[in-house]
Order: structure tokens, then C-alpha cells, then sequence
């Protein structure tokens, strides 16, 4: 038998990448939609994009938390109850910030599309940011900053950052110890007021999408979202290029660090 282990594949040039267009409409309110229909499941996913990340936020932890605080409660429903629904429809909700964003994702059955959908917009619109939740969040997120500042690839990662942007950037700022003691609940609701608004958002509706799905998605939005301009944003204006800071390499000893070895 021969052994086509020694006889290598054959090279093809690819010909052709075929990648299914996005539409998008800007509906009344300023609102982006953005959807794709592609898939043969009867599933989809909902991302709510807002202009709130790190860059924005006046103290460090400010747009995390507000952002995981989301599912904690809202209108009349508590955390506990928010899950439930979630759970009973099959859904599963992400949330997550970046450097200029936060994000709203949840990956829902099409036939509960309507009932996660406006769960969603909930926890955006109404959030009630209850006390205990949030002293449990910052005593959680807390303990991990504290095993995490042990290891030594975050602490690299941070002197780097820090190096390479300036500890008073948005990009080199990273949060310390007493930054989970001068977070207050009302950081995150004056950050929720402020950029959590229908001018400062955009939406993606992906999977499989058929017509009253997209019509209940754009006529929700106009009526859940309506138009609501911002006229206390400023954004300041800080260079994303990093500044040449003295010398290039920057040794940060550490007692009893372990270093990988190469193996041999």
C-alpha cells in the first residue's frame, strides 16, 4: 500500500472568495441596523454596539462595570429574573468593553426572537444598578485583579502598555488596587446616562433573518429608542500614536517568578 504520507497535497491558487453582503439601514431615531440573512438554522445573534469603552470613561473600571451591571437588574425585573427568561428561551447573553466600545451581544432561538429582543433593549434602556450586586461585582473583579497582578504575563503586558502609551493615556491606564474602592455606583449611572443612548449606538442582526423578524427589530428600536441626541459628550482630543518615552527596554524584576523554559 503506498503511503501518501510521503506525497504532498497539491498547491491551488484560490480562485474566488465569495463573502455575503451586510445590509444596512439608518432608521429615524440615527440608529444603524445592520443585518445579514445567512444560515440554515433557526437561530440568530443580536450585538448592540455602543460608543462607551475605556477611552471615554472618566475613572478606571467605570465602563466594565457599568456594562456587567447591565444584566443585574432592570425595569421591573430583577437579575434573577432576567437569567430565568434567558434560560426558559435557550439565550445566552455576552457582555463585553473594549477601548472604544461596549457590546450587547446574545444568541437567541428564533422563536423566542421577540421576547429576548425586548430584554435586551431593556437592560440597555432601564438598568437599576442595585447596590448589593454591585459591592458583590467589585469584591469578585477585585480578587481576580489581585491573583492576576501575581502572574507574570499580566504584569509584563501592563509595564509594557504603560511604556509604550503613558501611564495617563487611555490605551497605558490600567487599573490599581484603590481604583475598586473610588468606584461608586453613581460612576456607572452617570456613564450609563450619558453614553448609553440611542445616538451613540448601532445594531447587528445576524443568522437566519426573515422579513418580520427585521420589521419587529426596526419598528422596536424607533419606539424603545427614540431619538435622543447627546449635547453633554466631549470626547477629548488624545493622539492614538504612542509618545517616545526615554529608553526602549524597561526591566521589571519579580521575587520568585517562574519563567518558562524552552523545551529541548
Amino acid at each position: 500500500m503506498m503511503n501518501f504520507r510521503q506525497i504532498p497535497p497539491t498547491i491551488s491558487s484560490i480562485e474566488q472568495i465569495f463573502i455575503h453582503p451586510m445590509e444596512a439601514k439608518k432608521l429615524s431615531n440615527g440608529i444603524t441596523l445592520y443585518f445579514l440573512n445567512q444560515g440554515d438554522q433557526d437561530i440568530s445573534r443580536i450585538d448592540l454596539i455602543i460608543e462607551a469603552g475605556k477611552w471615554q470613561q472618566s475613572k478606571p473600571l467605570v465602563s466594565s462595570f457599568t456594562n456587567l451591571m447591565l444584566k443585574e437588574g432592570a425595569g421591573n425585573l430583577s437579575g434573577n429574573e432576567i437569567a430565568e427568561k434567558l434560560d426558559y428561551c435557550g439565550a445566552w447573553l455576552q457582555l463585553s468593553d473594549g477601548y472604544h466600545f461596549s457590546y450587547l451581544t446574545v444568541y437567541t432561538l428564533n422563536k423566542f426572537f421577540k421576547e429576548i429582543f425586548d430584554i435586551l433593549i431593556l437592560i440597555f434602556r432601564e438598568p437599576i444598578f442595585p447596590e448589593e450586586a454591585f459591592n458583590a461585582l467589585r469584591k469578585r473583579h477585585k480578587q481576580q485583579f489581585l491573583i492576576d497582578n501575581d502572574k507574570v504575563q499580566y504584569i509584563a503586558t501592563k509595564k509594557f502598555t504603560e511604556k509604550l502609551f503613558g501611564e495617563n493615556h487611555p490605551y497605558g491606564k490600567t487599573a490599581k488596587p484603590e481604583d475598586f474602592k473610588n468606584i461608586s455606583k453613581d460612576d456607572l449611572k452617570d456613564f450609563h446616562q450619558k453614553y448609553y443612548r440611542s445616538s451613540n449606538i448601532s445594531m447587528i442582526l445576524s443568522g437566519k433573518i426573515d422579513e418580520k423578524m427585521l420589521q419587529y427589530t426596526e419598528l422596536s428600536l424607533q419606539d424603545y429608542l427614540p431619538i435622543n441626541l447627546s449635547t453633554n459628550i466631549h470626547q477629548e482630543n488624545i493622539s492614538v500614536i504612542p509618545p517616545i518615552q526615554g529608553h526602549r527596554r524597561l526591566l521589571n524584576p519579580k521575587q520568585d517568578a517562574i519563567q518558562k523554559g524552552k523545551r529541548k
